[in-house]
Formats: structure tokens, sequence, C-alpha cells
């Protein structure tokens, strides 16, 4: 009896290069950059003209939850009329000022208990954080 063909391990898939430019406006700490072909963002470190660098690292944790959360949700074909997430991080007294905690919470309308899926879309996304 001869052993069962060996099937090749699925190919691990190539990892995603992302790319931003960012470029000094000439005044103060303001900013602009983003993506190419998008509309520019303003980083100001005095969030004066906009979200300062350290706002934008919540504004992007938070970003990237809610649109996993509204896509588990969609393909769950749960209703979903808004979603609102709030994101506060921590941050050391001393330079340097990272953030030593972040904490998200979601507000979510337009479900009813029995649509929940066990708060599964939170889980699995939040795993990966």
């Amino acid at each position: 009896m001869s052993a069962p063909d060996a099937t090749p391990a699925a190919e691990a898939p190539k990892p995603l290069v992302k790319s931003v430019k960012l470029k000094w406006s000439g005044e103060g700490m303001r900013f602009d950059g983003g993506p190419e072909g998008v509309p520019a963002a303003v980083v100001d470190g005095g969030s004066v003209a906009g979200p300062s660098p350290m706002d934008h690292l919540l504004l992007g944790a938070a970003g990237c939850m809610a649109v996993d959360v509204v896509d588990i949700l969609a393909k769950g074909r749960v209703p979903l009329r808004g979603l609102e997430v709030e994101v506060t991080g921590l941050r050391a007294p001393q330079p340097p000022r990272r953030f030593t905690s972040i904490g998200m919470t979601f507000r979510v309308s337009g479900l009813a208990a029995a649509d929940l899926p066990d708060r599964k879309s939170t889980r699995l996304n939040s795993s990966h954080l």
C-alpha cells in the first residue's frame, strides 16, 4: 500500500507594502502627507491645523478596528446603523512619551442583542493589534 500523495504547503501570503510621504509645510510643526493618489492629511505637532502625530496613531488604530468590525458584521448579515469608536491612550510622563496603554470603547447602533455574534468581530480584531 502506498502512502498518500503529499500536498504542498500553502504559500505564505506576500507582505503588503504600504508607503506614505510626509512633507513639512514650512509653517510651525505642520506637515501634509499620505499615500500617493489620495487627498493629503494634515499632521500638526501643535494640534492647531489638524491632529497631532499621536492623535493620528490613535485614529489609525480606531480606523483599523472600525473597518474590520463593519466588515465582519456585514459578512454576518448583521444590521448596523452606526458605529463610533472612542480611543484613549495613556502616554509615558517622560520622553520618549510613547503610549503605554491604549483602550477602545465601541458604541454600536442598529443592532438587536440577538444580532450580535457574541462580540466575535471585536474579539477577532483586537487579537491582531
